[in-house]
């Protein structure tokens, strides 16, 4: 059986901007940021965020 992590956090591996009317990704930066995606990236898992928001959005 192979087994999956869940990670629950109040922060994403990557930041919501708005930027000239479009939305864009950009990597987080940050301790707990980094070091959580790159587990989540060697293993089965799923990242669950409570809240989202558009930073820079007026």
């Amino acid at each position: 059986m192979t087994s999956r992590l869940i990670i629950v956090s109040n922060r994403l591996p990557i930041r919501v901007l708005r930027k000239n009317g479009e939305i864009m990704l950009e990597h987080s930066t940050g301790g707990l940021a980094t070091s959580l995606a790159a587990l989540h990236s060697r293993k089965p898992s799923i990242w669950i965020h409570g809240e989202m928001k558009y930073y820079g959005a007026s």
